[in-house]
């Protein structure tokens, strides 16, 4: 599946986290899930993870897409990003507190950076 949209504004709270993140809105429904990812932003590919339905303070009709990029993204507001889903990592959930979000956004990572590694 490859999603396609602009660069929005999130919260900045997961850059804030050392979480480099470009965010997208979609106007229609999908699965929600947290994959291995590609992004293409200008002609650069960047590695990561995206996750689709990401929980939000507020509601919403469609999902929010959140990619976490391995690599410095830069500014990129604005810009049209393509987003690869390479492999399903597993569902989106809440969770109940930061810390146990960090933990699993870094144990997610950990997973992207190894398939990468294996599969260039």
């Amino acid at each position: 599946m490859i999603l396609r949209g602009k660069v929005v504004r999130g919260s900045g709270q997961s850059t804030g986290k050392g979480f480099p993140t470009a965010n997208i809105n979609l106007r229609r429904q999908l699965p929600k899930l947290t994959s291995i990812a590609q992004a293409k932003i200008k002609q650069k590919v960047f590695p990561g993870i995206v996750i689709i339905g990401a929980p939000t303070k507020y509601r919403r009709k469609f999902p929010k897409i959140e990619f976490f990029s391995l690599v410095k993204l830069g500014k990129c507001y604005g810009q049209i990003i393509e987003i690869k889903n390479l492999k399903k990592i597993r569902a989106t959930k809440k969770f109940t507190s930061q810390k146990d979000l960090i933990k699993q956004i870094k144990k997610d990572i950990k997973q992207a950076k190894q398939y990468f590694q294996n599969h260039g």
